[in-house]
């Protein structure tokens, strides 16, 4: 079969890193021709690795007709790029890969498996006619509520949506030259991370604002942030720090590339993001051993399972709350390397890329035997 992985960039976010796990896994284990398409370029990191694991790649035009004419010409000439590669299945990734797969579909002549990748996203398209979300195939989410958004908002059969975690490559993650953060980590510090594009939903004033109560009760520590913060909101919430925070305990990384590095010289993971499917960022701090705090929103509660225990979820946008969650594991390290122990262990029987993997293949088999 020849399998298209579609998303929106190059630029390595979350469902962008699931993406390509899939893309890996399909590639080297199945024995399908499988290819990846982008509308954009973006930052650019997802194409050197696709290179190294020798993953054909390209960026596509996402020129389709936005009115509801008789002929689409825009959207037709859309498909046939699939139709004339002879594309038998797409897997789109996001909100935007999603929304142009379905629409093309019927020129393309394609089966669609549509990613869902949170709840409540397909709304912020605004649209007048949601109809397209039913064009797909099958549905994969990376969360059970998320599967249960497209069920109850938009009829699809629950037959037909199907639940798959993520997967998580320990091996290579594993490998990872510490040397190679350039970023300079004082061991002796209580040094807490959050990993996540700085975006509205991502709530960093609100992590903020617990670091301003958090500090003073603990001089000793310090919160590193890595995401892409060169937005209009990022550069805002930049200038927010520096009003509520002491300067010299808050770093802004920017996009880092070596995120199980960073990971494995912090003591604690925080995570303060509203809106989430199934959130790589815990996954992969959980495989990291660190003690983590969360919102107790539905997609942190589902990735940390069995371990979403009181010590390790706060409520949302709840400073105060967030702070004392922080401070309970900084002044307790014994409970910190139990929780880092516990979440290991769990996340280890449940995020493998092999799991993850095998599950999405069973659900595209199982879709082609009711085929036939």
């Amino acid at each position: 079969m020849n399998i298209v992985i579609l998303t929106t960039s190059y630029t390595k976010g979350g469902a962008e890193k699931h993406a390509l796990l899939l893309a890996r896994y399909l590639h080297k284990e199945t024995g399908h021709n499988v290819s990846f398409w982008v509308f954009r370029k973006g930052s650019g990191e997802l194409e050197e690795e696709l290179s190294q694991y020798h993953i054909s790649s390209e960026i596509i035009s996402k020129n389709i007709s936005k009115s509801g004419t008789i002929l689409p010409v825009k959207t037709i000439r859309a498909g046939m790029v699939f139709r004339r590669r002879s594309i038998d299945i797409v897997i789109s990734f996001n909100l935007e890969a999603n929304h142009f797969a379905a629409k093309v579909k019927k020129y393309g002549g394609y089966r669609l498996i549509w990613s869902q990748q949170t709840s409540n996203d397909i709304h912020m398209l605004n649209a007048t006619n949601y109809s397209f979300v039913s064009n797909a195939d099958l549905y994969i989410s990376n969360s059970q509520h998320a599967a249960q958004y497209l069920i109850d908002e938009f009829g699809i059969p629950s037959s037909k949506a199907v639940f798959v975690p993520n997967g998580f490559d320990e091996e290579k993650d594993g490998n990872v030259d510490h040397e190679a953060l350039k970023i300079d980590v004082d061991s002796k510090k209580f040094n807490v991370v959050m990993v996540a594009h700085v975006e509205e939903r991502k709530d960093h004033k609100t992590l903020l604002d617990a670091w301003s109560i958090f500090i003073k009760k603990f001089p000793e520590a310090h919160l590193y942030i890595a995401g892409k913060n060169d937005s209009p909101f990022g550069r805002n919430v930049l200038e927010y720090a520096r009003d509520v925070c002491e300067a010299h305990t808050v770093s802004f990384l920017g996009a880092v590339e070596n995120i199980s590095s960073l990971l494995g010289q912090c003591s604690a993971f925080a995570f303060s993001s509203n809106i989430e499917g199934m959130p790589n960022a815990i996954v992969e701090a959980m495989f990291a051993k660190l003690p983590i705090v969360a919102n107790n929103i539905e997609g942190n509660l589902e990735a940390l399972g069995g371990r979403a225990t009181e010590e390790q979820v706060c409520l949302s946008k709840d400073a105060k709350d967030f702070a004392d969650r922080l401070l309970q594991i900084a002044q307790n390290p014994q409970l910190a390397r139990q929780l880092g122990k516990e979440n290991y262990d769990y996340a280890k029987k449940t995020f493998s890329i092999n799991i993850m993997g095998e599950k999405t293949m069973a659900a595209i088999n199982n879709l082609f035997v009711h085929e036939k």
